[in-house]
């Protein structure tokens, strides 16, 4: 033991610091890890009759935390229903106050005893700082379907693949003269309510394969009331695939035969709001602008969505627009070719925002969830867009139109006098050329009036079939 007096010095030297002495947790940094009880034991005020077994508590509890002198950090967890469910990750910020940015790092187990357990956080890098700080927000486990709630009550391809519990603790270490002594105080944490992950696919117009911008998404409600958003982090896993489809009836439903898949990247963005636009090259192709951070009203009003999108936005009150990826599609009819991307383990780790006057930037305690890989807008309805833009596109062009068929018109006589050699045969097909063209420049700006009883045929049609 140290002397009492050495004791106090330390502790006005860490207090001068900013630091303030509290049971330590040590850990050694050899190959062979030290026991969880071995590393508590050394802290005179632990008591481990204070995490007692409770085998119908499903919940993640940190307790302390500590460095080891190879630049390692440890969690150390109370785990009530012991052996059932380990953790799998957590979220930590090595910044604060208006730096804070956390990041999700996996967690890998060192020892057990009884419900305590000591884990080692992945890829972590400790600072050379004399005082280094450990925000950590939320805690993760696996998601288990006979304990734990779905992604929603709808028929959804939405799921988790873990779920989280706060924690909302910042650790506070600081070095002096070798040793290591830490601090813990509570810190406010948001709590996700509610959540749907998906993206809206935007067509990039007629081609002859087609292409489209994957716009991802993740709607969600919060415990506290927000009432400005400004920015947030967003984590997620972003994977590319190619699906192979072949399909016997053209009208059936088609059968997948391969499936292909790349590597998992692991993506973390800042989300402000900012306003992004996408316009394809294809004929007729529309320009689509929105915003990345959105209220669910505007999301809802700028997109034309399935009926369980619309279910499943149901109580939810921001959107993000967090990615955007490139679909294609090859082949014919019967035999073809999907590319784009998967993403999937979509979780919130912090949010910047007003509420009640008051401006807060904390960590968000958030599952990881995963959507569908089939797009939220409505696939019936865009039929009717396409039939509007084209209409749109003739009516804002028709002179351009008309000397276009005249040009043609004109070649074409051209042409044929050339081969027959002469003026007779020349006027007649000019003549032949005009009258065609005449004709078929009506006919167009007949269609062009019907338009609106063309567009409303195209709506009654699509609402029969999505009805069915």
């Amino acid at each position: 033991m140290k002397k009492i007096s050495l004791v106090l010095v330390i502790i006005l030297i860490c207090s001068t610091l900013g630091c303030a002495f509290t049971g330590i947790a040590f850990a050694d940094s050899e190959t062979v890890y030290t026991d969880v009880l071995e590393d508590m034991s050394k802290d005179e005020t632990f008591d481990a009759g204070q995490y007692p077994a409770k085998a119908d508590d499903y919940s993640l509890t940190v307790f302390q935390i500590a460095e080891s002198n190879a630049g390692e950090l440890f969690l150390y967890v109370y785990q009530p229903a012991e052996d059932k469910f380990d953790a799998t990750s957590v979220n930590i910020s090595t910044a604060i106050n208006e730096s804070l940015h956390y990041a999700n790092y996996k967690l890998t187990k060192l020892s057990k005893q009884g419900c305590l357990v000591k884990y080692i956080v992945n890829e972590f890098e400790i600072k050379k700082d004399a005082v280094r700080y450990y925000d950590v927000s939320a805690i993760f486990r696996k998601w288990y379907e006979d304990i734990d709630e779905s992604a929603s009550k709808i028929e959804t391809n939405n799921t988790v693949s873990e779920v989280s519990f706060a924690v909302g603790k910042l650790y506070t270490a600081c070095t002096v003269d070798g040793t290591v002594t830490y601090t813990e105080v509570h810190q406010d944490v948001i709590v996700v309510t509610g959540k749907y992950c998906g993206f809206v696919r935007y067509p990039d117009g007629f081609q002859l394969f087609p292409t489209a911008c994957d716009s991802h998404f993740v709607a969600f409600s919060t415990d506290i009331k927000i009432d400005e958003l400004y920015d947030a982090d967003v984590d997620f896993i972003a994977q590319s695939y190619t699906y192979t489809y072949y399909d016997n009836d053209i009208t059936g439903r088609p059968e997948t035969i391969d499936k292909k898949y790349g590597e998992k990247i692991h993506n973390s963005v800042t989300v402000h709001s900012e306003e992004v636009s996408h316009k394809g090259n294809g004929w007729f192709a529309q320009k689509y602008t929105w915003n990345r951070i959105e209220t669910v009203s505007e999301f809802k009003k700028n997109n034309i969505l399935t009926n369980i999108a619309e279910k499943e936005l149901a109580g939810k009150e921001w959107v993000l627009r967090f990615a955007e990826t490139d679909f294609s599609k090859t082949g014919a009819l019967t035999y073809y070719t999907e590319k784009s991307t998967l993403v999937s383990e979509v979780t919130i780790l912090r949010l910047h925002f007003k509420a009640v006057g008051k401006v807060y930037n904390l960590g968000v305690v958030d599952n990881k969830q995963t959507g569908s890989d089939n797009p939220v807008n409505r696939d019936d309805e865009t039929l009717v867009s396409i039939i509007q833009r084209i209409l749109k596109w003739l009516s804002k062009n028709w002179k351009l139109l008309v000397i276009v068929i005249v040009v043609i018109a004109v070649a074409a006589a051209l042409i044929v006098a050339i081969v027959k050699k002469g003026a007779a045969v020349v006027f007649t097909a000019i003549g032949k050329a005009l009258w065609f063209a005449i004709k078929y420049l009506f006919i167009g700006i007949g269609y062009v009036v019907a338009s609106p009883v063309l567009i409303i045929m195209a709506i009654v049609r699509a609402a029969k079939k999505n009805k069915q």
